[in-house]
């Protein structure tokens, strides 16, 4: 067996924990949303304005993999890649349902949450949710916005968009929505300039 090398461990320990995190962040939604690494505390907050601190809580995701002694002894660059994924994988699927929980519970609070009743998504529904919103339109003109759905509402999306691309007054109404927002935004960012 080779000696073992207290700096190349380290080096293998890092390279693996980078590996696993950039994994875990792998969905597009979790990609989307910066992050930071806490050092010390039991508390977290969101500000949302200098007036308006909202408590968030922590959560602990902790992942546990096994190998069995017949890997262990074949141990091999595949088998720690495979077992990265695993590990990885599991974060993300945790970080995820707590992202989700979180919203939920935002969406509750703030009153912005929407039940269609199990009608049918619309064009009209969409408008009359992002004007519900706050938006941002430092990065886009058409606003930083990241709609999240499952798979299987991807002919829906498709279908709206071309409902909204053949319909005048769907597109009308859509763009008067917009234009609503974007003076929203700068009037926010001339209160912001002159505030500070």
């Amino acid at each position: 067996m080779l000696p073992r090398i207290a700096k190349l461990d380290r080096h293998f320990a890092e390279a693996f924990q980078h590996y696993v995190q950039a994994r875990s962040r792998g969905s597009s939604v979790l990609r989307e949303i910066k992050a930071h690494v806490i050092h010390e505390g039991r508390d977290t907050a969101i500000r949302r304005s200098p007036t308006d601190l909202e408590p968030t809580k922590l959560i602990k995701a902790s992942v546990e993999t096994r190998m069995t002694p017949q890997e262990i002894e074949s141990v091999d660059l595949g088998l720690i890649v495979s077992k990265a994924n695993e590990i990885s994988a599991e974060f993300e699927r945790q970080i995820s349902k707590h992202l989700f929980q979180t919203l939920e519970q935002v969406t509750d609070q703030t009153g912005l949450k929407k039940d269609a009743g199990g009608a049918q998504l619309t064009n009209e529904m969409l408008i009359e949710l992002f004007s519900m919103m706050q938006m941002n339109f430092e990065r886009s003109q058409s606003g930083d916005v990241v709609i999240v759905t499952a798979p299987g509402m991807a002919p829906t999306f498709e279908k709206l968009e071309r409902e909204m691309n053949e319909n005048a007054q769907i597109r009308a109404k859509w763009n008067a929505m917009m234009e609503q927002k974007r003076n929203e935004f700068r009037e926010r960012e001339i209160n912001r300039n002159l505030a500070g």
